[in-house]
């Protein structure tokens, strides 16, 4: 019975033939928009995301990967003291995710449910009178599933599902850039006050020694109102926040493995 029981499962649910480690770098290009509610920074980013990815004859999944992209945004919002600002921010994201699943075989299906850890960072500096610089660093738990489906001998297509809860959150302002007046501020985002959701759609071309790809996707966060952080104006103190902010960006790579 047992080995009837085995047999089943090893025919339902066959595991991969042999171990695998895959390198994998992405020349990408991204749209970004960020908004708060008195402000929204918009543009163009670009770089390079890798990854690394082992797989065991077991069909164990493990992958670290690392992406950074860089550019100049517009913000379009309001000084303190209402005043309307339109100015360029000089800009820097990056993320690295560890990741561990398991792979599934079912039909000409190869499903991987993953989980793991993600870092976010974000380096935002506001180019004019009065601006500052901030940087946010985020901690994410992310949930996500792999589905590939093999359209031939060579060709595949894979659509990556993934969703995110913060773990934690930390959001520096050099608020002295601004005006001897200020003082630095750090705000703290607390656990499950943000969440994010990812999808991606790749297309991909096994040429033997080392395989092509190109892959749009769609990437969104939400992050409520942070923890108040004590400070000063002056001689008077102040409370301030992270105020509540959503962030989306609509992405396209290009990928080489091997």
């Amino acid at each position: 019975m047992k080995k009837l029981t085995l047999a089943l499962l090893l025919f339902v649910f066959p595991f991969t033939a042999h171990a695998q480690t895959t390198f994998t770098i992405s020349p990408k290009a991204i749209y970004f928009s960020y908004h708060e509610q008195v402000m929204d920074e918009t543009g163009y980013l670009a770089g390079i995301n890798t990854g690394l990815t082992h797989t065991t004859n077991q069909g164990y999944f493990f992958g670290l990967e690392a992406e950074g992209l860089g550019g100049e945004l517009r913000y379009e919002g309001k000084y303190s003291d209402g005043t309307g600002l339109s100015c360029d921010t000089h800009d820097f994201l990056f993320q690295g995710t560890a990741a561990v699943g398991k792979e599934f075989t079912i039909s000409s299906w190869q499903l991987t449910p993953y989980t793991g850890l993600k870092y976010r960072y974000w380096r935002d500096n506001i180019i004019t009178e009065g601006g500052y610089l901030r940087q946010i660093s985020q901690f994410y738990l992310p949930v996500g599933l792999t589905a590939q489906y093999d359209l031939d001998d060579s060709w595949n297509v894979k659509v990556k599902m993934e969703g995110s809860l913060l773990l934690a959150g930390r959001v520096y302002s050099n608020l002295s850039d601004a005006g001897s007046m200020y003082s630095d501020i750090t705000n703290h985002q607390s656990f499950g006050s943000g969440v994010g959701a990812r999808i991606s759609t790749t297309l991909q071309k096994n040429l033997g020694s080392y395989i092509l790809g190109i892959s749009p996707y769609f990437e969104w966060y939400e992050v409520k109102t942070s923890k108040k952080a004590s400070s000063q104006i002056g001689d008077q103190p102040a409370k301030f926040i992270e105020p509540h902010n959503t962030t989306w960006m609509l992405g396209l790579s290009c990928s080489l493995s091997f």
